[in-house]
């Protein structure tokens, strides 16, 4: 019996250390890449005919999409999901349950993380460069954009979107989910001015037309413990619900400049707010102290609306 016990207790301290030295094995493999957060490396190549994704992989979206078990597809007007790679799997969860059947275009607005808008005059930018995707190419419309280059608030800057992770991550999984669509991303300047950017939003409703969706690229939450997480996300959720001008600053989000956009965007129209996820990350794996937490969800005409309609094509 003694015998035993000793020949155990050796494996216990042989085994690992015969995996480290032969396997090259690391604890470190168990932590989680922070790079899910972007691309922070400011030497790029800004010679680059088109743009892409900072993450390439195509196994890591197919793997994403795979864990998507229940889909119940839905007519949205429009959208807000996380830009986390990390939170691949709620990302993919969220385009899996979009019916794509009418969309032509995706107008994609995400906040700039880096400042690069803070020393200029203008609020907005937009890139008429491709995008280059493990799914392939996606294209911007083009006449969509020329449209709203006429307003002085918006210029075109390829170089901003080649490190902005709002944009970059969430392109390949548009270009899966709606391969035929064409987009036009924009990336906005963070500041409080909400009037102003519910005013671009009723001119981005004017350009775009029918067939269009527009999606607000934001995470929540950021470098909280996660019981502070869930209370503001429950806040933000209810003001998400009834979003309007006075209420923009009880959300917590990373931009709630586009929220201000969207809100002009869907502005004279009944819609109701359908929560798909509201999870954090730790929820996917993050070791981190604090975390970052991901509300993800849909716009949807309200049964009023409808029925308004519905009435008014009668009469």
């Amino acid at each position: 019996m003694k015998n035993k016990v000793f020949i155990f207790f050796i494996l216990i301290l042989i085994v690992p250390l015969y995996i480290m030295i032969v396997g090259n094995f690391s604890f470190e493999n168990f932590q989680i890449d922070t790079s899910y957060k972007g691309n922070l490396n400011k030497d790029i190549d800004k010679s680059e005919k088109k743009l892409s994704s900072y993450f390439k992989n195509k196994k890591d979206y197919d793997s994403a999409f795979l864990n998507v078990f229940e889909i119940n597809k839905k007519e949205i007007k429009a959208g807000i999901t996380s830009h986390h790679f990390l939170a691949k799997n709620l990302i993919a969860n969220f385009f899996s349950g979009i019916d794509g059947n009418e969309i032509r275009n995706i107008i994609l607005i995400g906040p700039d993380h880096y400042g690069e808008l803070d020393k200029s005059k203008i609020d907005i930018v937009t890139t008429k460069l491709s995008w280059d995707t493990p799914f392939g190419q996606m294209d911007s419309n083009l006449e969509i954009q020329d449209k709203l280059l006429t307003f002085d608030y918006i210029k075109e800057n390829d170089s901003v979107f080649r490190n902005e992770h709002s944009i970059y991550t969430l392109v390949p999984f548009i270009k899966k989910s709606f391969p035929k669509v064409r987009i036009v991303p924009l990336i906005i300047k963070n500041n409080k001015d909400y009037k102003k950017y519910i005013d671009v939003g009723n001119d981005i409703k004017m350009v775009v037309g029918e067939g269009a969706l527009i999606i607000i690229s934001s995470d929540f939450s950021h470098n909280v413990s996660i019981i502070n997480s869930q209370e503001n996300d429950l806040k933000s959720i209810e003001s998400l619900k009834g979003l309007n001008e006075e209420n923009i600053d009880n959300v917590n989000s990373d931009c709630r400049a586009c929220l201000a956009i969207l809100l002009g965007y869907l502005e004279d129209e009944e819609f109701d707010f359908y929560l798909k996820d509201n999870k954090n990350s730790s929820d996917f794996g993050s070791q981190d102290k604090t975390v970052t937490s991901y509300v993800s969800g849909y716009y949807i005409k309200s049964n009023i609306t409808t029925f308004l309609l519905l009435f008014k094509n009668f009469i």
